[in-house]
């Protein structure tokens, strides 16, 4: 009975809890939306060139949005463009410091600079942001160790 009463009050607690949460606007009616699909699509396709400026139509947009300053600089990074891209990176981890992706990215691009000690900074936080681990810690992990094997 008391493992009833517990499991129902559960229940009512996580339905509260994302009635309270939701809210009438979708990620599709956010400003630049549209466009940050379409630089996601031309990522996956490895168009770099053609990601950069939908992710600069979405940031026009919402400059306030961390997912576009990291996808932004994912494409910078992609293109060579390191300084510009660790500047948004920066920016996605000011609006939103534990950002999954943006901590990964930022802590490849230490690496790809020879920074291991800022890389990481960057996988502690993601340590502390995964409570049961995540694909973006393990990613930067392996980065580390692979770079560290390379560099000792």
């Amino acid at each position: 009975m008391r493992f009833v009463s517990l499991a129902f009050t559960l229940l009512v607690v996580s339905t509260i809890s994302l009635a309270a949460g939701s809210s009438s606007s979708t990620k599709q009616e956010q400003p630049g939306y549209a466009s940050f699909q379409k630089g996601q699509r031309a990522v996956k396709s490895g168009d770099f060139p053609q990601a950069l400026g939908h992710f600069e139509s979405a940031l026009a947009e919402d400059a306030n949005n961390p997912d576009y300053h990291n996808m932004y600089a994912y494409s910078l990074r992609h293109l060579e463009r390191n300084d510009e891209a660790l500047q948004h990176y920066q920016q996605a981890l000011a609006l939103k410091p534990r950002h999954l992706g943006a901590n990964e990215y930022i802590g490849e691009l230490y690496l790809k600079l020879g920074n291991l000690a800022k890389a990481e900074e960057h996988l502690k936080v993601l340590d502390q942001a995964c409570y049961f681990g995540c694909e973006e810690y393990d990613e930067l992990k392996e980065k580390i160790e692979q770079y560290k094997r390379r560099n000792t």
